[in-house]
């Protein structure tokens, strides 16, 4: 079944194509993450209002509301996880004993840009979490376990892991990223940058250099390092390669870019992020996954706490799509399989989901009234990714699926009912 658009603006009813899509990888991340100690939670979908907002610069107008009749409204709907999740942690860290990994798979509601296509105001996102602890293998770990599983779901594109630093500026003045951000003329950022004179002219280069550049690998920003002088700025640079040795220590194949112009989440990122992106075979490039140092988000909860922090999340509807528009046919795909019959031949339908259940297979059965209802179900727009096996008149046909996949079926049918001497 397809997802639609439902009636609401830019809020969509999601059909089992995409949900199967999104469990399979969830189930994948979600065992991935359990072997590196991440323990599973879910946060509740309403934040109280007034903490939830000073903990953002977020706009009021982009958070949904969440009211009673019988009281006035004091609750919004979760819009970030990593909020969220760091607000629990600021609740319960007393608990904790120490440094704690999370993961949650949760729904976020947020507005959004009305001119996008496809944008929803409700979307899920698998998040990973580590509070207590500042680490770069641990960082990197976390990034990895994320990018070995979209590696593992079999997409025909590449995936490349990008990095990126507000250290690089806010070592030089805490808010400087944020206000190189939202000044995009490049004029006018080599001006801000002109206005501190610690930095000197060559380093203002450097820097300016950097912001627009298309990215450094690691011997590339290497060298770019040699050309700095002041120490603030070279400290954000060994913080970068210090994070991307770890990543190859534990891969030393992956494709790693470091790209500085990433400035977004100032608000809540404190020094480095990472993304990473997924390339088709057209070169599309789409965004899948994105995280970073979030050292003072549970301080902005609770004041009397400094806890670091570091989180990744994946957009994993944004990833559905990917992988359905790859291979919108899937009927050809055996893993799915629905058995029709009737009453009067439901021991034919036992017989064959024993013969087709396997670690493998997905077999479900559905007993319905007539030959009529089966036919609708065949022509159903809602059931046309499975194979359907049809037991009508002391047969088992088998629809909606490839010659190769039909002898297999066959043969699995055929095994058994020649063993149980059924027909």
């Amino acid at each position: 079944m397809k997802t639609s658009e439902s009636k609401i603006k830019q809020t969509f009813d999601i059909g089992n194509d995409e949900l199967d899509v999104i469990d399979n990888f969830k189930n994948k991340l979600r065992l991935s993450a359990q072997k590196k100690g991440y323990l599973d939670i879910e946060t509740s979908l309403f934040e109280d209002k007034a903490r939830y907002l000073n903990a953002t610069s977020i706009h009021f107008s982009k958070i949904f509301n969440v009211e009673r009749p019988k009281e006035k409204s004091r609750y919004v709907l979760q819009s970030d996880l990593a909020m969220s999740m760091s607000r629990f942690i600021a609740d319960n860290w007393s608990h904790s004993g120490g440094p704690v990994k999370l993961q949650q798979n949760g729904y976020l509601f947020r507005d959004r840009v009305d001119n996008k296509p496809g944008y929803r105001r409700i979307f899920q996102q698998y998040l990973l979490g580590i509070w207590g602890m500042r680490n770069k293998m641990m960082d990197a770990e976390m990034v990895l376990v994320i990018y070995e599983t979209l590696r593992k779901l079999g997409l025909s594109g590449s995936f490349r892991l990008q990095v990126s630093n507000h250290n690089l500026l806010n070592n030089v003045n805490p808010k400087l990223a944020e206000l190189i951000r939202f000044n995009t003329d490049k004029d006018k950022r080599l001006d801000i940058l002109k206005t501190y004179s610690e930095i000197s002219d060559n380093d203002i280069e450097n820097i300016f250099e950097i912001l627009n550049s298309d990215g450094y690998d690691i011997y590339e920003l290497q060298r770019m390092r040699l050309k700095l002088t002041n120490s603030k700025l070279i400290s954000a640079i060994d913080e970068t390669l210090d994070f991307i040795s770890a990543i190859n220590k534990i891969n030393p194949i992956i494709n790693t870019r470091t790209i500085f112009n990433n400035l977004d989440g100032t608000n809540h990122y404190s020094g480095l992020t990472f993304r990473i992106y997924y390339t088709d075979q057209n070169r599309k490039e789409t965004l899948v996954a994105d995280g970073g140092r979030m050292d003072t988000m549970v301080k902005k909860f609770n004041s009397q706490l400094d806890i670091p922090a570091s989180v990744f999340g994946v957009g994993t509807q944004i990833l559905a799509q990917l992988i359905m528009s790859e291979n919108p046919n899937r009927s050809d795909d055996i893993k799915k399989i629905l058995i029709l019959t009737s009453p009067k031949n439901h021991m034919q339908g036992v017989v064959a989901q024993q013969a087709l259940s396997s670690k493998n297979n997905f077999v479900s059965m559905m007993m319905l009234d007539s030959k009529k209802q089966i036919s609708k179900v065949l022509k159903s727009d809602f059931y046309r990714n499975f194979v359907f096996i049809v037991c009508q008149n002391n047969k088992i046909d088998i629809r909606n699926t490839n010659d190769i996949n039909k002898k297999i079926l066959r043969k699995r049918l055929d095994e058994i009912i020649i063993r149980e001497n059924y027909l």
